[in-house]
């Protein structure tokens, strides 16, 4: 229903809180949203929302999701992910590992090597190693993003999708996202002023991503300071990082855009010409460069 009948120019918004699952399918993997009626219709397979939320929008349209659930950075099938410059993402991930380092309990360890527990020590060594690879495989993988910071998650949907998608997602496809017990006293979040249910946060429950989403803006207020989509999404990693949370939010799109723009709902910007953008596309970008020419 949010995609029909939509034209150029509309600005779409979708937010999901809730659970996201992963199922295999072939030689990978299907993201899921979960819905309140999947015991008897199923899931929301990741193929499906393609087709049905992302393939129909026409050029000039821009849908902004917030997918605040479990493996969700692959939910939409989007075919792009970014990963960040090469130089802005080592800074970040190396933020990413002494954090990993510093959050041990390392003086509990050592009272475990007194007593002889070496087993229950190497377990935790054994765990930080572990994350500690994964971040250097995602160093690794950022590398095929080139000069964009983008790199292509699913291949087959490359220049098939014409409208704008942008999905601010909880965490990488492998990963879970968190709910937080208390919104209000972990993030600072306070009740709408008129009165309503839905400003009611004093001690409710809700997604670790949509409250360092929320709370990003009203720290704002009625500032006229503007955050850029790349700034906005590292603000909410440091944000989860800092509350303890392990799962690293994502951004994915439908095609290559320009991230150093500041955030909104309701403006399209062209998408970055890398070569991959659907022959459409290409061919309007080419149009407007001659017309711009003298």
């Amino acid at each position: 229903w949010l995609a029909e009948g939509a034209q150029a120019g509309d600005a779409l918004f979708l937010h999901y809180s809730g659970h996201g699952g992963r199922q295999p399918s072939g030689s990978g993997y299907n993201e899921t949203l979960v819905p309140l009626d999947f015991e008897t219709s199923g899931m929301l397979l990741d193929t499906q929302l393609f087709e049905h939320l992302v393939k129909p929008l026409p050029s000039g349209c821009r849908l902004t999701c917030i997918l605040d659930s479990c493996h969700s950075a692959g939910a939409l099938n989007l075919p792009y992910l970014f990963m960040g410059r090469e130089q802005e993402l080592a800074k970040s991930l190396a933020g990413e590992a002494v954090h990993m380092v510093m959050s041990q309990n390392w003086s509990k360890d050592l009272e475990l090597i007194h007593e002889g527990k070496t087993v229950d020590v190497l377990k935790d060594v054994g765990s930080l190693g572990l994350g500690l690879w994964h971040t250097f495989q995602e160093f690794e993988s950022s590398k095929g993003g080139g000069g964009t910071g983008f790199k292509t998650d699913e291949k087959d949907n490359v220049g098939l999708a014409v409208g704008e998608v942008i999905a601010f997602t909880g965490c990488r496809s492998e990963q879970t996202s968190a709910d937080v017990g208390d919104v209000s006293q972990a993030f600072h979040l306070q009740g709408a002023s008129d009165g309503s249910s839905c400003g009611e946060v004093l001690g409710s429950a809700g997604g670790a991503l949509t409250s360092a989403f929320v709370a990003h803006f009203e720290a704002q207020g009625g500032s006229d300071a503007q955050v850029t989509y790349a700034e906005l999404l590292e603000k909410m990693r440091k944000e989860l990082a800092q509350q303890g949370f392990a799962q690293v939010p994502q951004l994915a799109s439908s095609l290559l855009v320009e991230l150093r723009q500041p955030f909104a709902l309701d403006t399209i910007f062209l998408p970055l010409d890398s070569g991959e953008n659907p022959p459409a596309v290409s061919k309007f970008l080419t149009s407007v460069a001659g017309e711009r020419s003298p």
